[in-house]
């Protein structure tokens, strides 16, 4: 009978052990569990930040930065009265304009000079468009294009180590930017965004 009691109390006293180990152990894991949880959280955190604060172009390459600024709305600026529009004018063509590409379906034209009220000439602008799409480049190597709107300067776009700001409101892009000493504004309508990156990378070479 005390070898069966010797048996059975051993017995007892090892699950009851092995319980204690257990639960021992659980508290630990716990522990351990609640240490790790921190770091975790902590890199959840920093990795939700940089994804909704991503400041990477919208295409990059060694030799090309490009951001698009989203503009809402435009505000109308007040134009001299006296600014004088001549269409069909025989503008003067720099070199930076020479090897320019745009759409092939652009089968219309346009040139034509702006005149200040003393009859200065401020800039050019040339026309390329069709029925539905439109690419307007005004330049001139003396003074900033005029423009009857103004928007709001946005983060700078890099082409050739030439820094340009691309804005675009709803179908249209603006892009402003100076290469060479020449003024650049250039505005289109339903032009796509490769075929805006095209054209300018022809003018900045």
């Amino acid at each position: 009978m005390n070898i069966i009691n010797k048996s059975f109390n051993k017995h007892i006293n090892k699950d009851e052990n092995l319980k204690i180990i257990k639960e021992r152990m659980n508290k630990r894991n716990m522990k351990y569990l609640k240490y790790s949880l921190i770091p975790i959280c902590l890199l959840l955190v920093i990795s939700l930040y940089l994804i909704t604060n991503n400041n990477e172009p919208d295409i990059f390459d060694d030799t090309k930065e490009i951001y698009i600024n989203e503009i809402d709305n435009m505000n109308l600026t007040s134009l001299d009265s006296d600014i004088r529009v001549e269409n069909n004018y025989m503008v003067e063509i720099y070199d930076e304009l020479l090897n320019i590409v745009i759409p092939t379906d652009l089968n219309k034209m346009n040139g034509s000079a702006i005149f200040l009220s003393d009859n200065t000439l401020n800039n050019y602008v040339i026309e390329y468009f069709n029925d539905e799409k439109r690419i307007t480049i005004a330049y001139s190597k003396t003074n900033t294009p005029i423009r009857d709107y103004f928007i709001d300067d946005g983060k700078s776009s890099i082409i050739n180590n030439t820094n340009l700001v691309i804005s675009k409101y709803n179908t249209m892009y603006i892009v402003t930017f100076k290469y060479n000493d020449v003024y650049f504004d250039i505005e289109t309508s339903n032009i796509k965004e490769n075929e805006l990156i095209t054209l300018l990378e022809s003018i900045v070479n």
